[in-house]
């Protein structure tokens, strides 16, 4: 196992905590944790758990739940939660729907330091050789599209990833607020650290942001 995975998943660790709530769709089911991390399990696809980690960084404290909010109605469920976590503050926010969901951090810190290694991560039950197909617009190269077996390469940036098997559901992540995705070995990666890597030192009181949204579809007719 590489390196990096080995560091993402202990990362990962995160999400496990008590469930606060569960959701369930025609499209995918959900349980969404008492920290803020939550796992989604596509019908006839892969399982998602997401998390907002800083990589490299093994053993990382669950946060303090300081505030917890709920609202929407059955087919449309939003939560936040705002905690103290890695000397700044946390607004996370989770919005669920009957085809997907999108997830947005905002991380505040209370010291000026590097934040290039905040990420969302978007653990993936994936492996590779599975029969998964992936169709992405790459984050650099004036919307070229690129298509190959899952997985991707993990040095190229993207703003929009789809992974499909056929006869199984398609799942798309898009990023949002300027951020890009990685495909690592069992996850993807939801980075924001400006276009050229401009943006990697925050002062106090600045707000790194990060989000990703989810679409889900129904069964693809073909692998390719």
């Amino acid at each position: 196992m590489k390196p990096l995975l080995v560091q993402l998943l202990l990362a990962a660790a995160l999400s496990l905590a008590a469930a606060s709530a569960e959701l369930k769709h025609d499209l995918y089911s959900a349980v969404v944790n008492d920290n803020g991390a939550f796992r989604v399990a596509v019908v006839d696809g892969p399982t998602l758990n997401v998390s907002f980690v800083r990589r490299w960084t093994a053993f990382q404290r669950p946060p303090h739940t300081q505030f917890v909010r709920r609202g929407g109605e059955d087919t449309n469920q939003a939560f936040t939660f705002k905690y103290f976590w890695d000397k700044g503050e946390v607004v996370e926010r989770i919005e669920f729907n009957p085809t997907g969901f999108s997830v947005f951090y905002d991380y505040t810190p209370s010291l000026e330091g590097d934040q290039s290694y905040l990420t969302l991560l978007v653990e993936n039950n994936i492996p590779a050789g599975a029969g998964y197909q992936a169709a992405a617009l790459r984050y650099e190269g004036q919307g070229s599209i690129d298509t190959c077996p899952f997985p991707m390469d993990e040095r190229i940036r993207y703003s929009q990833i789809s992974a499909w098997r056929k006869n199984e559901a398609v799942v798309c992540l898009a990023a949002e607020n300027g951020a890009w995705i990685n495909c690592w070995p069992g996850c993807f990666g939801v980075v924001n650290n400006g276009r050229s890597w401009d943006k990697t030192r925050y002062k106090a009181g600045q707000t790194y942001r990060t989000g990703v949204t989810c679409q889900i579809t129904g069964r693809a007719s073909s692998g390719r």
